[in-house]
């Protein structure tokens, strides 16, 4: 056979040559320009060679292999497909179910019965506080019967099940167990999770009706009863959600989810498991936003240092048990032009696969816009189901593997995560670092970074701070809780056996929860109101000076400024017909030189109330400012601030 020389007959490449190609396109700006920065401080180099895997911490091994980097097992997912998983959280069983079936006949494989708030928070509908709860969020189980109606006609020896039960996890894994013996199946034919997850309870309700200690020894004793009746099943699930969209950046994520780890592997040691059986009872879950090359590297991290803890803990199969589930980020959701949430959501949902995730719950498309329909929730079953039977994406094991950037950037994740993590474990762990307000502040400080990004447009949201589209028909979906009065009666009549509130109970303040696009989205509500009001929205006059070619590009820049805060923008004619009170100069910046201070004087001499200026002015300030120019717009400002300052200008109230 011919061996083809393919790369043969070309030259080597060596850095020197990449360097001197990037250096004429940079045309004397500073390399630096190249390096990305993430929300979580840690530095993208624009070039990873072997040289630089070969400076790494520890090598990334095989898959099914310590430091198990790439993977638990050395085979790709049974069929090529993870776990496509929906969750159901309608209020009323009988439509949850039908939701369920509808879920798993159309492709999901696995689903989350999430349980409604005062179920999670551990009490009853026989309590004082079950009609002070607001919203339901989730289906109200207060029976065995109610949970078994949910699961009416799922085949529970096939379909996992994944419990969300909040505080009172006990009573719902009771029920669980009395639906198997009633259905004729238990023991290794059984599969799913039975939810247990007290912090992140604490995290979301902000109590613990139980308290956290006797929740973590009751997760213990159900840990132990668990893995001998039902080894399929597991007990405990770590979701780092509610950190995440408190703010924390992948790093801290990464270190949370080890420390409450760690937390519930030592509460079933305490009941008598040894490690490596606990660790086979924990499964986590790891929140991704739209970052591709981040999402990979920070699943494999995960399983690198978790394996760490497990080895450090005298695991002898260290690494092997890990599951890791996958959740889009509600965070990244916006609620203006949501159809771009398809994108962010299959970005999340590829790069949890190309990482190794075991299952993965997609947000719908819709899921800010009230309960998502037919649509949304077929979109995200599908989009899974392309990536998995069409792409064949988890029919390779890590395919990341190898890859020098991913290689470097999931050991700086790695070792960033296990500092951070030790740090905390010293502190007192989550817990003491919940009770004591410290994950919280620091996660607050997270979060006023991102905000920061978000707010100047260093990291532009498409749709919404970016090509905002005024016209555009919004998207509207029925109310979240809309049956929730109804379904709560029907609750208090056939309730009676949930647990009541025992004990002393564990309170902090909920971790608030974060949306990147919100506060842009209010200015677009409170535009929407005004024309409501008004029968127009506000507007501002782009003044153009100089020809078509000198002040398109601003604006065209300044146009999208303004809507992506609801504010119209009129170009042509003259200011004293535009109606607008308010006027922003856009040309360049030798036009701006001989003109700007002329014509913003005769702007103000016109009735201006303000005058901007689209673009930096540089060594003009100071002459633009006397003229009479009011405000600059340009790369890097404070985008909510400005529009929020001119809303209040042109009358707009919120």
């Amino acid at each position: 056979m011919t061996e083809l020389p393919l790369a043969a007959e070309f030259p080597t490449p060596v850095r020197a040559d990449w360097e001197a190609l990037v250096d004429k396109v940079l045309k004397g700006a500073p390399f630096r320009r190249l390096v990305h920065t993430g929300f979580d401080g840690l530095e993208t180099q624009p070039l990873s060679t072997a040289d630089d895997v070969a400076t790494l911490h520890d090598e990334s091994g095989f898959p099914g292999a310590a430091p198990f980097t790439r993977g638990s097992s050395p085979a790709p997912l049974p069929h090529g497909q993870w776990e496509i998983r929906s969750t159901v959280a309608l209020a009323d069983p009988a439509a949850a179910n039908s939701m369920a079936l509808e879920e798993l006949f159309n492709g999901a494989s696995g689903l989350t019965m999430r349980f409604d708030r005062a179920f999670r928070r551990g009490f009853g509908p026989e309590s004082d506080v079950f009609d002070e709860l607001g919203a339901v969020d989730g289906v109200c189980l207060h029976t065995v019967d109610a949970l078994d109606r949910a699961l009416a006609e799922v085949y529970l020896d096939v379909a996992p099940v994944t419990l969300q039960p909040g505080a009172s996890f006990t009573q719902a894994a009771a029920w669980m167990r009395e639906i198997w013996t009633r259905r004729g199946v238990g023991g290794a034919e059984v599969l799913g999770c039975l939810g247990a997850d007290p912090i992140a309870t604490l995290v979301t309700e902000g109590i613990v009706a139980n308290g956290i200690e006797r929740s973590l020894v009751e997760l213990g004793h159900l840990g132990a009863t668990t893995a001998g009746a039902t080894p399929l099943v597991r007990t405990a699930m770590v979701d780092v959600g509610p950190f995440v969209e408190a703010g924390a950046d992948i790093v801290e994520q990464l270190a949370l989810a080890l420390s409450t780890g760690v937390a519930y592997l030592r509460a079933m040691e305490a009941s008598g498991l040894d490690v490596d059986t606990a660790a086979s009872q924990i499964e986590f879950t790891l929140v991704l936003d739209a970052e591709f090359f981040e999402g990979i590297a920070s699943v494999r991290a995960f399983r690198r240092t978790w394996a760490e803890v497990l080895t450090a803990s005298g695991a002898p199969d260290a690494g092997r048990h890990t599951r890791v589930t996958v959740r889009t980020a509600a965070r990244m959701m916006t609620r203006r032009d949501p159809w771009v949430n398809l994108l962010r959501v299959t970005s999340a949902c590829f790069a949890a696969a190309v990482g190794g995730a075991q299952a993965v719950v997609a947000l719908p498309f819709d899921s800010e816009c009230g309960l998502p329909d037919g649509l949304g929730l077929r979109m995200a079953r599908t989009t899974q189901l392309l990536l998995a039977e069409e792409s064949h994406v988890a029919e390779i094991v890590d395919p990341a593997g190898g890859s020098w950037s991913l290689e470097a950037l999931t050991d700086s994740y790695a070792e960033a995560a296990w500092s951070n993590f030790a740090e905390l474990e010293g502190a007192g762990g989550v817990i003491g670092g919940l009770l004591d307000g410290s994950i919280a502040s620091g996660l607050a400080e997270s979060w006023e970074r991102r905000r920061r990004a978000f707010a100047t447009r260093k990291a532009p949201i498409c749709g919404v701070s970016e090509f905002p589209f005024l016209d555009e028909a919004p998207v509207i979906r029925r109310a979240r809780d809309a049956d929730a009065p109804a379904v709560r009666a029907a609750a208090r009549v056939v309730g009676g056996d949930a647990e009541h509130v025992r004990g002393t109970a564990t309170m902090i303040e909920p971790l608030p929860a974060h949306r990147a696009a919100a506060e842009f989205e209010a200015l677009r509500d409170a535009s929407d109101a005004h024309l409501a009001a008004t029968g127009g929205r506000p507007t501002i006059f782009l003044a153009t000076l100089g020809p078509v070619a000198e002040h398109t590009a601003r604006v065209t820049w300044a146009k999208n400024f303004y809507e992506a805060g609801g504010i119209a923008t009129i170009v042509g004619g003259s200011f004293a017909d535009s109606g607008s009170a308010i006027a922003c100069l856009c040309s360049s910046d030798a036009v701006y030189a001989e003109q700007a201070e002329t014509a913003a004087a005769e702007l103000k001499v016109a009735g201006a109330r303000e005058v901007h200026l689209a673009g930096q002015p540089g060594d003009r300030r100071g002459a633009d400012i006397a003229a009479g120019v009011d405000e600059f717009i340009h790369v890097g400002v404070d985008v909510i601030d400005i529009l929020t300052r001119t809303h209040t200008s042109l009358g707009v109230t919120r």
